[in-house]
């Protein structure tokens, strides 16, 4: 039973333990501890986040909660509310897969327990969390380091380019989408698919659609993955690739895609 966990965990993209997961590349996650905190490692201070919302949940009720007394089933929907942020716009969907017979079972019989000892730094579940979109983590590095950078050196005017560079490519990225889709689409609405369907019938399809989007508008990088859903989308309403082609073409066909090119840097695809 705990093989079968352990393999479940790694196929997960957070390195999930138990029978949790968050859906990749399908959700969004988010990096927490971070937007107001300074870490100390080795006399320097570093403004970074220490982690991703839903592994800083778990931890936090692990470290709180007795568990010889909590079972899985009890730690997986307090962290399923405290990861989706408590309902708010900033949150990751946390799912069950795998044998959900062992949720009856305590948390201690897979992560060991220790004694409870009482702390001021308790698991609220019920409080919303200053977080950080995933796909902007590296930005939001990057603008803490631009801030403690001296005024007017040669540093912070090219991470300053760089930035720019990186959010201009980004809001190409997230507008080509939407305006191959609504070429595509027009104001149909996409097919919903029945619960537990996978997200595409024609993988093949999915790889080209992306491979062909990527041929003229660069690079999706790992930001513009999250668009991966809408690419499925036109596969499953049967969008031709020569269609794909010509509405891809005609939107990007002036976009200098400069270091996005997917020759330089590989297609996700």
């Amino acid at each position: 039973m705990l093989l079968k966990l352990m393999k479940r965990s790694e196929l997960n993209f957070e390195k999930t333990v138990f029978s949790l997961q968050i859906p990749w590349p399908l959700g969004l996650q988010f990096g927490g501890w971070g937007r107001a905190t300074r870490v100390f490692v080795e006399s320097t201070w570093f403004n970074t986040c220490l982690g991703d919302l839903y592994s800083i949940s778990w931890m936090e009720d692990s470290d709180s909660e007795d568990l010889r007394v909590e079972t899985l089933e009890q730690q997986y929907l307090k962290v399923k509310i405290r990861t989706y942020d408590n309902h708010s716009s900033e949150g990751s969907h946390v799912m069950q897969y795998g044998t959900l017979g062992i949720s009856k079972e305590t948390v201690s019989v897979y992560q060991g327990s220790t004694p409870k000892k009482s702390s001021a730094h308790t698991f609220q579940s019920s409080d919303s969390m200053d977080v950080v979109n995933q796909r902007d983590a590296d930005l939001y590095s990057m603008w803490q380091m631009h801030k403690k950078l001296t005024k007017g050196s040669q540093q912070k005017e090219e991470l300053f380019k760089k930035i720019k560079e990186i959010t201009a490519h980004r809001t190409h990225l997230d507008s080509s989408v939407d305006m191959i889709k609504g070429y595509l689409l027009g104001n149909e609405q996409a097919l919903v698919r029945d619960e537990g369907s996978a997200l595409v019938d024609d993988w093949g399809c999915l790889k080209l659609t992306v491979r062909t989007f990527e041929k003229y508008c660069g690079s999706l990088t790992q930001y513009g993955m999250k668009h991966t859903r809408t690419f499925a989308d036109l596969c499953n309403n049967g969008v031709a690739n020569i269609a794909m082609d010509t509405a891809t073409k005609h939107t990007c066909s002036s976009y200098k895609m400069g270091r996005w090119n997917p020759a330089l840097v590989g297609y996700s695809a």
